[in-house]
């Protein structure tokens, strides 16, 4: 009989246990933290979620969704959509691991022509070129620079030599040289 007692008594005291799962001496439906431990029930932005279990510290959230699973908030995360570790080199708010040039700050981090690389460090932002090339080293890549040797033979082709750049100062005196003389 005494075994039955103790029993009931303990049975009694689950519920109790159960109001404060975390133990930490706030019910759960007080907690600002149910599931984790935290005494001081801190909540640093005020977003009802304490600190202890916040994915945003400094940043309101209050329902706590985290898209990719890295821990960090949709509302702080650098990169929503792709687990990363918030590095952000050139700190436009971009994460490396999302961000098209993370040399190179951009306010919209877009790639318009879809090639790999943002539009602000691509040197060819509307057409797609994702090795780079510029033969002339001009800045402009090969894909869409007119005055590149875009077969790469050395030369200018027909189709070439109509988009070629105009000659400058001495190139035009030379001509008008060699050409007087043939007369």
């Amino acid at each position: 009989m005494q075994r039955w007692f103790t029993l009931f008594a303990l049975f009694l005291t689950l519920p109790a246990l159960a109001q404060d799962a975390d133990l930490d001496g706030f019910d759960d439906d007080i907690d600002n933290c149910p599931a984790f431990s935290n005494q001081n029930q801190a909540d640093e932005d005020n977003d009802g979620v304490g600190d202890a279990c916040d994915n945003c510290l400094n940043t309101e959230n209050s329902n706590q969704v985290d898209a990719d699973a890295d821990g960090y908030g949709d509302e702080c995360d650098n990169c929503v959509y792709t687990s990363n570790d918030q590095e952000d080199y050139d700190y436009d708010g971009f994460g490396n691991d999302c961000d098209w040039c993370y040399y190179t700050p951009s306010d919209t981090n877009a790639d318009i022509d879809e090639d790999g690389l943002g539009d602000e460090c691509d040197n060819c932002p509307v057409d797609e070129n994702p090795d780079q090339l510029d033969q002339n080293g001009n800045g402009m890549g090969a894909a869409c620079d007119p005055y590149d040797d875009v077969d790469e033979d050395g030369k200018w082709t027909c189709s070439q030599v109509s988009e070629a750049p105009p000659l400058g100062g001495l190139a035009t005196l030379f001509l008008l040289i060699a050409t007087r003389r043939r007369r």
